[in-house]
């Protein structure tokens, strides 16, 4: 019951006399030619793994492995209890965030919509299936020449109107629409829009602004704009993000 001595001290190697298994109690550690040695036996079944495959346990069969695949590849737990090498959940991740801050003044006393000068932005999206988040803050202010009057607001890609209200026979078609609540006062109008440019191309957005009747609308200061701590100067921004869309 004591202890096999194989070979002296000054041996570097263990040689089988013949071909055969190497067994201790019954289970094999070595098995002659590279034959797999069984998982039951404390292999694992397979003679070879793929280089950079991860290894999955399968019970008592050999073990398996899964492969990267495609760059950017995870590896998801299936509905069956078996794992895969599948694409990444793409959708709703942020790729790109730009913003842009107008500290200045504007006013347009047009009855046409003109640009707010400085309050744009321009992006390129990586892929026509992306979308475009786009919010945006417009410190307004304006002359009332009456008590009907009111300032008009659209936010526009490139030449195309986006979120204004359906078309009624005269009525202007427009995103927002403030009042001033007096001659030193401002309105915040904030917009937020998912948009859906369809392209890969540089794409501007950019607030347009006029009044409904006559007098001026104003960017980030109020109608009198007197020189006194008691009238307000403002700012204002529009920051677009781009939205994975796969």
């Amino acid at each position: 019951t004591g202890g096999i001595e194989l070979g002296n001290a000054s041996d570097t190697t263990l040689a089988r006399a013949s071909a055969g298994e190497i067994t201790v109690e019954g289970n094999a550690i070595y098995r002659a030619g590279g034959t797999d040695v069984p998982v039951a036996d404390g292999g694992t079944g397979a003679s070879t793994h793929t280089a950079n495959n991860i290894l999955v346990g399968a019970g008592a069969s050999a073990i398996t492995s899964i492969a990267p695949s495609t760059t950017g590849n995870v590896l998801t737990s299936q509905a069956d209890g078996t794992w895969a090498s599948a694409a990444a959940a793409g959708g709703g991740k942020i790729l790109q965030v730009l913003t842009t801050v107008k500290t200045d003044e504007f006013n347009n006393s047009d009855a046409s919509f003109a640009d707010v000068t400085g309050l744009s932005v321009a992006i390129t999206p990586a892929s026509t299936s992306n979308k475009v988040l786009v919010m945006a803050t417009i410190c307004g202010g304006g002359v009332m020449t009456t008590t009907d009057d009111s300032h008009y607001i659209k936010l526009v890609r490139d030449s195309t109107d986006l979120m204004i209200g359906d078309a009624s026979d005269s009525r202007t078609r427009v995103t927002q629409a403030y009042q001033p609540g007096g001659v030193v006062s401002m309105s915040s109008i904030n917009v937020v829009f998912l948009d859906s440019p369809s392209s890969t191309s540089s794409t501007t957005y950019k607030i347009q602004i006029r009044p409904s009747h006559g007098g001026d609308s104003y960017v980030n200061r109020s109608s009198t704009d007197t020189n006194a701590s008691t009238t307000p100067r403002g700012a204002s921004s529009i920051t677009v993000m781009e939205i994975d869309g796969t």
